[in-house]
């Protein structure tokens, strides 16, 4: 059936298709085909189409079919058919869960309940904007200029207003805040918000032009949390550290990391990597520590030239309890390592300074 209107029209599937019985799995059954027509194009259905809303059976039982529904759009760069695929809508699983796919060809899988593919030949990758304004201007101060929040939808959360319900079945936001407005754009920053509890939000991590109240003027970023930098087994070549780089200087780099091993008497380990021009030496607090038996705690300090081995000077405490006192000698010029003599059995602990 074709319905006309001036130069718009709609045409709907033909239903003796179905009658028959011979509609493919995965293939879609005409349904609904919004049509430009000037009196020129050959094939009117194809060449005159602008957009579909067809279905794709997909499964067939005793107990009925399932399938999609499919939007599909014409195409700028090929006008003579009659479109591609833009969205499509089903449930998937034994539980229903929805399926909406955007960009996605017929019998590509749809793997999550919102899922979204582009193809470009740039280097850019998929890109979702969260467009945000007043009616008569863009912001004010303050404004947030979008928001995700990740939720619990449970019947014990999910009452009264959406106010309530974001705060009680709330777990974690990203959120935005317009912070400076000018003739030349906006600035803001990137929030990140957490819930202990239905009545207590926190605001653990902000970031962006000015975030840091120290020093205004530049970008920053500040957490009411703590940090935890844990070594997992992706990582067990590498130490746990900070490395802090001012690019505009070639001898400006500073590493804080941490250092643990258990000593054989004589071997060298290796506790940091000097790089030259970069490094010029290190500080490293440690302790040493055998048992209940006997502790040492102290500083070492080394001075390295990028050539010569390091120089190195110890400050410590006494010995507590019994055994032998440990000493350090150093090994290596650019990686650094120290020997311990009479410290067999010790447990070597260290927060190194790398300047």
């Amino acid at each position: 059936m074709r319905v006309f209107g001036g130069n718009i029209g709609i045409s709907t599937g033909n239903s003796a298709s179905l009658a028959s019985g011979s509609i493919s799995l995965n293939t879609p059954i005409p349904g609904i085909t919004f049509l430009y027509s000037d009196g020129e194009f050959g094939n009117i259905l194809s060449t005159g189409s602008l957009a579909s809303i067809d279905t794709v059976l997909t499964s067939t039982s005793p107990e009925g079919p399932s399938g999609e529904l499919v939007f599909s759009v014409k195409q700028s760069s090929n006008r003579s058919n009659s479109g591609s695929v833009l969205m499509r809508l089903s449930h998937s699983g034994s539980e229903d869960d929805p399926r909406v796919g955007v960009g996605f060809a017929l019998n590509e899988p749809i793997l999550t309940p919102f899922d979204v593919k582009s193809k470009q030949n740039n280097a850019e990758g998929t890109e979702i904007f969260l467009r945000s304004s007043r009616p008569d201007k863009g912001a004010n101060l303050g404004d947030s200029a979008g928001s995700i929040t990740f939720l619990i939808d449970s019947g014990s959360f999910n009452t009264g207003s959406k106010e309530q319900f974001a705060i009680s079945g709330s777990i974690a936001k990203i959120d935005s805040e317009v912070t400076e407005i000018g003739n030349n754009g906006v600035a803001g920053h990137l929030k990140f918000d957490f819930w202990k509890n239905s009545s207590s939000q926190g605001n653990l991590w902000r970031m962006g032009y000015g975030a840091d109240p120290s020093i205004p003027g530049a970008f920053g970023s500040t957490t009411s949390g703590s940090i935890n930098i844990v070594k997992d087994s992706l990582s067990s070549a590498v130490r746990p550290s900070l490395t802090f780089t001012q690019t505009t200087q070639t001898d400006a780099e500073i590493k804080i990391s941490s250092h643990y091993t258990a000593i054989t008497s004589g071997r060298a380990f290796y506790v940091a990597s000097f790089t030259a021009p970069l490094n010029k030496g290190a500080i490293i607090d440690y302790i040493l520590y055998y048992g209940t038996t006997g502790s040492r705690v102290g500083v070492l300090h080394l001075v390295f030239d990028g050539t010569n081995t390091p120089q190195i000077t110890d400050t410590a405490a006494s010995v507590i309890g019994t055994g032998a006192t440990p000493s350090f000698t150093v090994d290596g010029t650019t990686t650094v390592g120290l020997k311990v003599t009479s410290g067999a059995n010790f447990v070597f602990k260290g927060l190194i300074k790398l300047f």
